[in-house]
Order: C-alpha cells, then sequence, then structure tokens
C-alpha cells in the first residue's frame, strides 16, 4: 500500500472516530438535560406537597381552637399525619404523628375499626360508634367519622377521621337547654375561643350558630348530558369556618345529627333557599336540589312548613329538589313516605343520593317516588378507570331510567371524566370539572 493510500485510510478513521464521539457526547447531554428536567419537576412536586401540608397543619391546629371533637389526617398506609390535641390525648401515645394506626390504637380497638378505614380509603364515608369508660366509671359514647379526601384525579389521597364524645350516656337522654335570657350571640362567642378541653355544649354552639347566620349557601351548576333536560345547581350548606378553610367539609352534620339538630339546620337552607328564589323569577328556571334528612322528612309539620314557605316568596314547587341519603331512605318512616307524595303533589321533587352503595337502595327505586338519583360517588369515579366500574354504573343507570327518574354522577374531575359519564348515558355531571362550589348569590340566573 502506498503512502497516500494508507494516510487517507488513517483519515477516514480519525473522522469517523470523532462523529462517534460527538454523537455520543450529544446523547449523553440529552440525557443529562432530561435528568434535570426530572429532578426540576421532582422538586416543584416536593415544593407544592411540603406546602399543602403546611397549609393541612395550619387548618388542623385552628381546628384545635374550635371545636372539642377528636381530629386526625391519615395517609392511605394508615399513617397518622396530623391528630389535634383532643385525638392525642385519648391515643396510646401523645406523640401520634407519624405512626401507623396499629400503635396509636389499643389492639382491639383497631382490629375492630380496620375494615372500616379500608372501606373509606375505597372513597365512601364511613361512620361507626365505641363506647369507653371515662375516669368517673359512666360509660361514654364516642362516635367516629371517616371522611375521603381526593385529589385533583379523583383518588383517595388520605383521610379526615372526626371523633365526637357524647359524653356519659346518662346525660344524653335530655339536651341542656340555654338559659333564659342568655343571648345566643354572647354563646357563640364563648365557645368558639374557649379552651375544646372545658367546652363541651355542642348542642348551644350549633344553635347560636345557625341563629346567627353562621351559616352560608353555596351551589355548583350540573351539566345535563343531553339537550332537552332542565337545568340544576347543587346548593350546600357550609359553615363559616369552613369557607375559611379552618374545618374539613362536613366536619359539623355528624354532631348536629347526634343532637337532633338536623332539622333546625335543613329548615333553615330550605327557607333561605326559597327566599333567595322569591327575588328573582329568572333563578326559577332551574332547580334546585338541597339535603333533607330523614328525620326532618318524618316531623308532622315538615309539609305545612315546605308548602308556606314556597307560597310566601311565590315559588313554585318545582323548583325545589329535596335530597335523601339512601340510608335515611331504607329507614325512612312512614310518615316521611306521606310527606314525600303531599310534597310532590306541590310539584316538589325529591333526590336518592349516594346510589349503589348497598343492594337494598335497589328496591327503594321502585317503593319511593324517586325524581333523580345520584350515583355512589366511589362508583362514579370508578367507572371513569375500568371496564368494571363502567358496567356497574351503566347497569344502575338503566335501571334508574326504567323508574322514569334521571341520574346524576359525580364528583368529575376532568373533561374526560364527564364525557365518559355521557357515554354511559348518564343525564347529569358534577363537579369541579363543571364549575367550582361558590356563593349562591354569584350565581347566574336561570
Amino acid at each position: 500500500m502506498s503512502n497516500k493510500t494508507m494516510f487517507g485510510a488513517f483519515s477516514t478513521f480519525r473522522i469517523g472516530d470523532n462523529a462517534t464521539r460527538t454523537e455520543a457526547a450529544h446523547i449523553q447531554g440529552q440525557r443529562l438535560a432530561e435528568t434535570r428536567k426530572l429532578l426540576q419537576v421532582s422538586e416543584a412536586a416536593k415544593s407544592r406537597a411540603e406546602r399543602q401540608l403546611s397549609e393541612l397543619r395550619e387548618r388542623m391546629a385552628d381546628f384545635d381552637d374550635i371545636l372539642p371533637a377528636m381530629l386526625a389526617y391519615v395517609d392511605p398506609n394508615l399513617t397518622v399525619r396530623h391528630a389535634n390535641r383532643a385525638f392525642a390525648s385519648r391515643a396510646m401515645f401523645h406523640a401520634v404523628t407519624g405512626r401507623h394506626l396499629s400503635e396509636v390504637l389499643p389492639n382491639d380497638v383497631f382490629s375492630t375499626v380496620e375494615e372500616s378505614f379500608k372501606e373509606a380509603l375505597a372513597g365512601r364515608v364511613v361512620s361507626y360508634e365505641r363506647q369507653r369508660h371515662a375516669l368517673d366509671g359512666l360509660p361514654s359514647r364516642v362516635v367516629f367519622n371517616l371522611l375521603p379526601d381526593f385529589d385533583s384525579e379523583g383518588h383517595v389521597k388520605g383521610l379526615f377521621l372526626v371523633g365526637t364524645d357524647l359524653g356519659p350516656v346518662e346525660t344524653l337522654v335530655t339536651n341542656q337547654k340555654i338559659p333564659e335570657g342568655l343571648l345566643r350571640r354572647s354563646i357563640y362567642e364563648r365557645t368558639v375561643t374557649e379552651d375544646p378541653h372545658t367546652w363541651r355544649n355542642v348542642i348551644d354552639r350549633l344553635r347560636a350558630a345557625i341563629e346567627n347566620e353562621e351559616f352560608n349557601l353555596l351551589a355548583q351548576p350540573l351539566a345535563p348530558m343531553r339537550n332537552g333536560l332542565e337545568p340544576m345547581r347543587d346548593v350546600m350548606v357550609r359553615m363559616k369556618e369552613e369557607e375559611d378553610n379552618r374545618l374539613p367539609p362536613g366536619t359539623y352534620l355528624p354532631i348536629a345529627e347526634e343532637n337532633g339538630l338536623l332539622p333546625t339546620l335543613d329548615r333553615w337552607a330550605m327557607r333561605r333557599l326559597i327566599q333567595w328564589l322569591g327575588k328573582d323569577m329568572a333563578r326559577r328556571k332551574a332547580i334546585y336540589a338541597v339535603n333533607i334528612a330523614g328525620c326532618t322528612l318524618a316531623e308532622p309539620d315538615i309539609v305545612r312548613f315546605i308548602r308556606g314557605e314556597l307560597a310566601d316568596a311565590q315559588v313554585p314547587g318545582r323548583c325545589l329538589l329535596l335530597r335523601i341519603t339512601e340510608a335515611d331512605a331504607i329507614g325512612l318512616a312512614p310518615g316521611a313516605r306521606d310527606a314525600m307524595g303531599l310534597l310532590q303533589e306541590h310539584g316538589v321533587r325529591f333526590e336518592l343520593a349516594g346510589f349503589g352503595c348497598t343492594p337494598e337502595g335497589f328496591p327503594l327505586l321502585e317503593s319511593l317516588p324517586f325524581d333523580f338519583v345520584t350515583i355512589e360517588a366511589g362508583l362514579a369515579i370508578s367507572a371513569t378507570r375500568d371496564r368494571r366500574g363502567a358496567i356497574k354504573v351503566r347497569a344502575i343507570n338503566d335501571a334508574v331510567h326504567r323508574t322514569g327518574a334521571r341520574t346524576i354522577a359525580g364528583p368529575m374531575e376532568s373533561r374526560e371524566a364527564v364525557d365518559r359519564m355521557k357515554s354511559l348515558g348518564v343525564d347529569y355531571a358534577q363537579g369541579p370539572a363543571i364549575a367550582p362550589l361558590r356563593p349562591i348569590n354569584e350565581l347566574k340566573a336561570g
């Protein structure tokens, strides 16, 4: 081989070698850039999580000064992430944060409530009751409510545990009345500032909050899934502390229920809603759904009360949709069933909420005249994720439609979830993907 040929071959090899090195360096640079990007995303997610945890701790700290309830936040692994003083004082360790529930609760207690926590982590609100012996030896009732905390995609990211000590059993037969001449406002101011360990008059606190307008009405539009459906609004009652993010939503409800205050609260909500509708005729183009407890519907004068409020405000009964939970509907008293029929004659409509949780709910479709049925939230969410859930929701939807009622599904967190409900034949969808929950005065008319 000549010198010229050898030089050419060597030059070609050097050029090829340099090209390979350049390409390798380029690939390595791309990988480093991708790694840096992933690290930045990870750091941003970590910062968001720390910020959310900090906000949660602040809310939990505020709660210590508001209600004498036991409150804890538990993650999906059943590890306690926060507990207020009332909860920690009843646990096996005062330093409960970071401990698994099996360490925090006595063994016999944890074994009996473990299934309740698993059910709540599946997306259902769960309540259970226990008795304990106080220091004075008297048996005491403690009611616990497990409230799922959903993330933006509808997954359960944790649980709020709210426990209410109702005191010695023998003191529960009579409710202490407010002393004559004592101003409701002064009771309210006293009870929200007192130490939770010395304040036990929950009944007076809630009654004062109702009478002093410490509750507000919030509303959320629903999305009709096809043409020809009436516009609908979902109305909820919120306590002032909840709107200020100082309490988890619905915290007061178990306390109100246990102390017999739900009828008072239900009547307040219906009266305020009807009065609001009476102020603007354009608002009456929609249906407004509001909760009513089974015990409220069973009160002897409830039909006269609702008809009277509608007449005074000159609001047609068709605007009012009364929502009853599946649990309440299963145990509905005969008087409440009669009230449903009488109110429907006046145009008022009824909604069965949380349907599909139990087999006992299905006979309700035939035995009670519901106009709307809300599919249980856990089932609705599962239908947006897997085929099995979709089959269940479609079957429920078909069963409801055979009775002439319409279906509602929520909470829908994305446009894709809404479209999924539409493809399954659901009539209405609700949730953050449709519209946020806001003060009722901010709703557009109609």
